[in-house]
């Protein structure tokens, strides 16, 4: 998987979480109000399930999901890692 499929991935599932039809890859999730404590651990169920990973506590940090550029490269680091 590349990462325009999985950025495709993560908009989608953000999109079940809320209306996300205004935002692009480098929206603040965060600060735009997007993610909040409940959506970030819907997703990170949801890409633990999909891409078969273990994302560790020490990793859910703002960094990693600042935006879906960002969440998409921290996923492609833990595909290689696993």
């Amino acid at each position: 998987m590349n990462k325009t499929d999985i950025c495709k991935l993560i908009y989608d599932i953000l999109n079940d979480v809320q209306d996300c039809d205004n935002i692009g890859n480098d929206t603040l999730l965060m600060k735009e109000g997007i993610l909040d404590s409940m959506s970030i651990l819907h997703l990170i169920y949801e890409l633990e399930e999909k891409f078969k990973i273990s994302i560790p506590l020490e990793d859910v940090i703002e960094e990693n999901f600042k935006t879906i550029d960002a969440i998409s490269d921290f996923i492609l680091t833990r595909t290689c890692k696993d």
